[in-house]
């Protein structure tokens, strides 16, 4: 009975042996997620399709992940000047993840050592460095407009992406998929140039209605006096 008894016990402690050594042979991948395989310290594979993978067991192989959803982030306020010379203060958001190529994933891995958060300062950083350029090729009148037509807030928009999203990339790996004005304001100075000038264009506009008013006044009175002397005669 006391060999059976130890032999049972044996037996359990190799099964428990045997399933840990097991599932430290598996990984399992989330939808959403990459895990980033290494072999003592360096990355060896990166795997980004959900589901159940085998690698070797601890210590020789480690693992890894890596959040690939897509995330936010703001500027802030950045006081920048536009193309006319005025000034103008503009908050940004940008939506970003973490690119699923491999080589993305690794560069990101390298570049901020899977922190998010340092990355996220990186991309604000870039954008308020990019922001100043974007906002110089841009008049004042093509961000704050009365006509919506001359509006050009979604060209100023995709100039920023493009020129952010190439670097980002690049440098950590991270994928732009949307680069947006969240605010816009004006300070005083500013402001008062702005009224100033929707005030000139309202009066040019009143101006030339009225001209044309005359116009057309003139017009009909030339018609009912030659009308008129064509009656009499």
């Amino acid at each position: 009975r006391e060999r059976f008894a130890f032999g049972l016990r044996i037996a359990v402690a190799g099964f428990v042996l045997i399933a840990a050594i097991s599932a430290a042979c598996f990984v399992m991948v989330p939808a959403g997620e990459a895990v980033v395989v290494t072999r003592f310290g360096n990355p060896v594979r990166v795997i980004t399709e959900p589901g159940l993978r085998i690698k070797l067991p601890v210590p020789v192989e480690m693992t890894i992940p890596i959040n690939l959803r897509l995330r936010t982030t703001s500027s802030g306020l950045q006081d920048v000047g536009t193309k006319d010379g005025l000034r103008v203060l503009v908050q940004t958001y940008a939506a970003w993840k973490v690119s699923s190529d491999p080589e993305h994933i690794r560069q990101f891995l390298r570049s901020v050592r899977n922190e998010p958060d340092e990355a996220a300062v990186q991309l604000r950083s870039f954008i308020s460095a990019q922001l100043h350029i974007t906002a110089s090729n841009f008049d004042l009148a093509d961000l704050v407009n009365i006509d919506t037509t001359k509006v050009r807030v979604a060209a100023f928009e995709q100039q920023l992406r493009d020129q952010v999203a190439a670097r980002m990339l690049q440098v950590y790996g991270i994928e732009i998929s949307q680069v947006g004005v969240e605010r816009l304001t004006l300070p005083a100075e500013t402001l008062a140039a702005t009224v100033a000038r929707m005030r000139a264009e309202r009066e040019t506009v009143a101006a030339e209605r009225t001209a044309e008013g005359l116009r057309q006044a003139a017009i009909i009175r030339a018609d009912a006096d030659r009308d008129g002397r064509q009656v009499v005669a």
